[in-house]
């Protein structure tokens, strides 16, 4: 889309807002796929970003952390997570308990607890102000870290070696995210 509209975004000296994740620049358990297109939406931007600098065009990119949206509706995730499961090789079937980690993972989406309502906002306020300040201000930031401990859990990724991120993110990640080989 931004491909096609890019020749009268360029004369119009316009804007490109793309939403991406703080999982686009932190890695978290059991997100690979969200992660790794949100990843590649960050870097789309920054590269576009560079191109069209000189013709006047601003790329903006917003990462929000947790807010509740359709994304987490449990019938959707059980439908995924039966696809995922679906797909695995006979390899991973045979190594890995995945028929146990099917079930604790929709107990999990049964319970709610998935995306837990205090982990979460419900107000979008912060999105819609952060593209609001990204189409319209002077000055608009190249990225705009918005909603509950996005700047730190990014800066955290950035700045920690890589094994002591990961040891915390295993550390606090609930025990339903593990998947387990068999025994």
């Amino acid at each position: 889309m931004t491909k096609k509209f890019l020749p009268l975004i360029r004369k119009s000296k316009g804007r490109i807002v793309n939403i991406s994740s703080i999982s686009g620049r932190a890695p978290c358990m059991a997100q690979s796929a969200y992660s790794v297109s949100k990843a590649a939406v960050e870097m789309f931007s920054d590269i576009l970003r560079q191109d069209v600098r000189q013709f006047g065009v601003k790329v903006s990119i917003l990462e929000p952390s947790a807010f509740q949206t359709d994304v987490a509706e449990r019938a959707k995730m059980k439908n995924v997570l039966d696809e995922v499961m679906g797909n695995l090789s006979e390899e991973t079937k045979a190594d890995f308990d995945v028929e146990d980690y099917s079930i604790r993972f929709k107990e999990t989406i049964d319970k709610d607890e998935i995306m837990p309502k205090k982990h979460a906002s419900e107000d979008l306020s912060p999105v819609v102000n952060g593209i609001t300040d990204a189409l319209l201000s002077t000055h608009p930031r190249c990225r705009y870290q918005i909603g509950k401990g996005a700047l730190v859990f990014v800066s955290l990724a950035h700045y920690l070696p890589s094994n002591v991120f990961d040891f915390l993110i295993c550390s606090f990640s609930p025990e339903w995210l593990f998947i387990k080989p068999k025994q």
